[in-house]
């Protein structure tokens, strides 16, 4: 996995000799679309997009005020590189490698005089925050995996390593040394154990009535990684 990811980002950017290369071995293939950010030697965080068989810009960023040695993306071209802070030329060129001098945090835009980047198409991304509950439905069950603001109320649980994943908060109980310690309720002291498969299959229910749980002995299963729910018995009697 290690070598697939760096045979990956080498095709898209590279950086040996001090010299940056911006998708070097890219496979010719005009429907390919490819947009990357990645650190290049020397502290450059270099952006680019590739669409069509064209490059459209390369953006650096500059983290701590080193020279530039860039290759040209379009061969045989006249490129300018622009500084962003106030759209000043920093210079202009058509040679194989260009060189310029950069200022520490300062962001340059390389692109073609002929066809600037102002002169693409862009699309504003907006976003907003989840409000609302994940859930997971499987054979008619559905589990619910968070509220949506931060306090899910399943946890993935392994019983080869006796510990609880990191990932998910606990809401209802919490866990010591891989057992589950649970606070008492008002309306009861009962409560239902459910254990589902990654794929959403319960694989075991059982009632529990004290406030120390261990799940490997009371629920049969010996190993493998699981969704463990842990609710009062009023709130689940619909459960099959």
């Amino acid at each position: 996995m290690v070598l697939q990811i760096t045979q990956m980002n080498e095709a898209l950017l590279q950086s040996y000799n001090d010299t940056i290369r911006v998708f070097p071995a890219l496979p010719n293939n005009s429907t390919f679309v490819s947009r990357f950010t990645l650190l290049a030697k020397g502290g450059f965080l270099v952006s680019s997009e590739k669409e069509a068989g064209e490059i459209k810009y390369v953006g650096i960023k500059s983290l701590y005020g080193l020279p530039v040695a860039l290759v040209n993306p379009w061969p045989g071209q006249q490129i300018q590189v622009r500084h962003t802070s106030d759209n000043s030329i920093i210079t202009t060129s058509s040679e194989n490698i260009i060189n310029f001098s950069t200022i520490a945090n300062n962001v340059y835009v390389v692109e073609r005089t002929l066809k600037k980047l102002e002169t693409y198409l862009f699309t504003q991304l907006t976003a907003n925050p989840n409000g609302s509950a994940k859930t997971m439905t499987y054979n008619s069950t559905t589990l619910t995996l968070g509220s949506g603001q931060g306090n899910p109320v399943v946890e993935v649980f392994n019983f080869d390593s006796k510990r609880v994943s990191p990932v998910f908060l606990p809401q209802l109980f919490k866990t010591i040394s891989g057992k589950f310690i649970i606070p008492n309720s008002e309306n009861t002291s009962d409560y239902y154990l459910l254990i589902y498969s990654l794929n959403g299959r319960l694989v075991a229910k059982t009632i529990i009535t004290q406030s120390e749980v261990n799940l490997r002995s009371i629920s049969g299963i010996s190993n493998g990684t699981f969704l463990v729910k842990i609710n009062p018995i009023s709130k689940v009697k619909s459960v099959k």
